[in-house]
């Protein structure tokens, strides 16, 4: 009996651990999701005079734009733009 039950649980630890890799998977996508977002994000934010609703969506975005913002897609040129052209939320981001 006692090896049929840790050859049970030893199937579902394999399972548990593909959902839990599958998890973070999901967690860092909905980052990613986020960060490609911001631009619009934040452009609502500001033509609707919430400065600080743009500095919270910036803020959040941060630690992920400083892990990856030199790879690939982030230095794709519109988005660079994007992020240039409210620049100045940054600027009073870092003044907090």
């Amino acid at each position: 009996m006692s090896d049929k039950s840790n050859a049970v649980n030893a199937k579902l630890q394999k399972r548990r651990d593909h959902i839990e890799e599958l998890q973070q998977v999901q967690a860092l996508l909905a980052k990613l999701q986020a960060v490609f977002e911001l631009p619009k994000r934040m452009k609502a934010a500001l033509e609707e005079d919430a400065l600080g609703t743009a500095v919270d969506f910036y803020a959040e975005a941060l630690p992920l734009l400083k892990k990856y913002g030199h790879r690939g897609t982030f230095r794709c040129a519109c988005w660079l733009q994007a992020v240039k052209a409210w620049s100045w939320v940054a600027a009073c981001f870092a003044c907090l």
